[in-house]
Parts: C-alpha cells; structure tokens; sequence
C-alpha cells in the first residue's frame, strides 16, 4: 500500500534515510517501465520483428533520470522520455517487511509534468513510436493530471477502429478512491480491449467505500469483475489478479453463440422489443497460481513489490507470440513473470537480462498455438 497521507515533506525525509541505508537497494522502477522490462525479458529474442518496446513519461536531468534511462537500456526497451528541467525525477522509497508485502513512499517530481504535445506532436519521437505500435498499454498513474489524461485520451482514439491494442491497468486502489481519477478511468474504458487490476483495484473501482487494504471475499472479487466487465465493449478482456489465489478472466462477448459454456454465461444489457443487439455476454474464468520447479530454483519470495507489473509484462509477451487476449497461456505466461519478480528484490530485469537458463522456461509458454486465435 501507499502512505499517501504523508506530508510531501516527511516523504523526502523518508527517502533521505532510506538512502542512506547500506543495506537499501537502489534500482528503476515505475508500473509501467517495470512492464516494459518484464515484457522484453519476456520475449527476448523470441520473434526477429519484436527488437524493443518503449517506455513513455517524464524525468529530470539529474541522476535518477539517468539511473532510468540506463536500465532501460540494458533491458533494450527503448526510452521515450521528456526531459524536465529544474524538476527531479520521481523516486519511491519501497519498505519491505520480512512478510513480503510493501508500503510505498512516493516523492512526486518530472513524471507530473509531461506535457501531452510531447505525445501529440507527430514529430516527437514518442509519436512516431506510438504510429508503429502494436500495444499502447497505460496505467491510472498517468492520468492524475489533466494534460497527462489528455495524452492518454489521444492515444485511446488512435487506436480505435485499428489493429492496435489498447490496454489499461486501474493500478493503484488509492488512487481510484480519487473520483476525478476514477472518472477519467471511466471515460477510457470504452476504448480498452484489455484491462487490469488486482483484487482491491476491482473493489475500490465499483466502490469507492472499499478501504485499499480491503481483504475481499471470493464472491465480491467476482460481482466486481461482472461490474466492471459489463462497461466494456464485446471482444475486450479483463484480467483480475488475486495474489498467489489464482487470476480471474472476462471476456465480453456479443453472442452468446461465441461463448464456450453458453449457460454460464452472464447476460447484461436491455432487450428492445425483443431484439438483443444491446445485449453482450461475459464468461468468467478463473486459473489458478500453479508452483513451477524453474522459479523455485531462484529462492523463496522475498518482495512483492512490481509483481502485478511484471504479470502484465508476461501477458502481453503472450499476446505478441500469438496468443489469444484471454487464453490460458497468457495467463500462464504472466504467472510466470511475476513468480520471478517476488523472488527478488529490486529491479530483477536487469540482474537477469542474460540469464539464459531461467529465460528458457517461458518459452514453452510463448509458443505461439496452432490456430492463432486473433481477439481484435
């Protein structure tokens, strides 16, 4: 969870300390430049078209920015960031108890200020980059400010009627508690193909009430995901993590004849004088956390922080190898990642970029399947 109700003062005196901890672990991070990592790790050198991904946002021109840009490099993830002048680069100070779980300490900086003209100008390198992608995927975090939410609504309606995947991830139950944030999350669903979140991300969007440590049962996780499911448009999925559980899949459909269990299937919608073209159907399905040999070789788990970041990363690697938006494989695939990233402590793309003999158990789970199934 986040301390959130930290002055921006006590946050840097936080980080100062933490700083000066031999035993702390300097690494980048952010949600979606961990995905990006964990995307590429990934895929590797799986497809000879796929060289890179990119990671969009704002830094500062100061150290942390360079640690940033420098990781990225290693992971061969393309950097697409705004230089912020006079402005440090957002840090966190990530406390992690022997229990695994975390409390986030966030020092705003840079990231706030991206300006949505770096995104929109088609000569920027960031919009050259998004005219050739194949997924553009956001999170909550980049819609806390208006101009950011501009971007990320430009990107949403460029991709509309295309090939081109869009993704969201609600990301953070502490920020949807926010109803400005949550309205803007809102507004860009209908644009999603795939959407994200954890358990208390689900609860906390369908209601505001939900305390983000809210331990939810199985039965509520599943009303939230059927509420959720029933905002987006037939042929979109989403994908709802439950920690070590299992994770949850919706896949909204508009006929029932394209529903693998018809009769489970959950109807939502208005029926108009007998016709059901405003009609669209939800199938749920849920896939367990299996124990994999190859991951307990790297140790026990140690930090969970990055973990649903990482589970993105593998998911769409499969998505890229072929796979269908809410096949067992892509869920499979990002089990498998974020088993990697509890595992270690700080940003373990880096430490395992050229670690063949890890790398090699996901291929099997990116082996594209005989009959590709195309969900857009």
């Amino acid at each position: 969870m986040e301390a959130r109700h930290l002055s921006a003062e006590r946050r840097r005196e936080i980080l100062s300390l933490v700083m000066r901890d031999p035993k702390s672990v300097v690494s980048a991070g952010g949600s979606a430049l961990n995905t990006a990592m964990a995307l590429q790790w990934s895929l590797g050198d799986y497809a000879e078209d796929v060289k890179a991904c990119g990671c969009l946002g704002a830094i500062g021109e100061d150290e942390a920015g360079k640690i940033l840009e420098n990781s990225l490099q290693r992971t061969n993830v393309t950097a697409l960031f705004q230089k912020v002048k006079d402005v440090p680069t957002g840090q966190c100070a990530i406390l992690v108890p022997e229990s695994g779980d975390r409390c986030i300490v966030a020092v705003r900086g840079a990231y706030r200020h991206l300006n949505s003209k770096f995104v929109t100008d088609s000569k920027s390198k960031a919009n050259r980059a998004l005219q050739k992608a194949k997924i553009v995927y956001c999170t909550s975090f980049l819609v806390t400010t208006p101009p950011r939410y501009s971007a990320v609504m430009y990107m949403a309606q460029k991709t509309k009627d295309t090939d081109v995947l869009f993704a969201l991830n609600l990301s953070s139950a502490t920020l949807l508690a926010n109803s400005a944030i949550r309205d803007r999350m809102l507004s860009l669903l209908p644009y999603a193909d795939l959407v994200f979140a954890n358990e208390a991300e689900a609860l906390a969007f369908v209601s505001a009430s939900k305390p983000t440590e809210y331990h939810a049962s199985a039965p509520e996780v599943l009303d939230a995901v059927e509420s959720i499911a029933k905002r987006l448009q037939p042929g979109s999925t989403l994908a709802v993590t439950r920690g070590s559980k299992s994770t949850i899949v919706a896949s909204v459909k508009a006929s029932p004849s394209s529903v693998r269990s018809p009769s489970s299937a959950i109807e939502c919608g208005t029926r108009n004088s007998g016709s059901s073209k405003n009609l669209k159907y939800i199938e749920v399905t849920e896939h367990s956390v299996r124990k994999l040999s190859a991951l307990e070789v790297l140790g026990p788990v140690v930090d969970t922080n990055g973990a649903g970041d990482a589970f993105v990363g593998g998911y769409l690697a499969a998505l890229i190898a072929g796979h269908a938006m809410n096949s067992k494989s892509a869920v499979e695939a990002g089990h498998f990642a974020a088993g990697i990233a509890v595992r270690c402590t700080g940003s373990v793309w880096d430490a395992l970029h050229d670690d063949n003999a890890v790398r090699k158990h996901v291929r099997p789970l990116l082996c594209p399947p005989e009959d590709s199934l195309k969900s857009k």
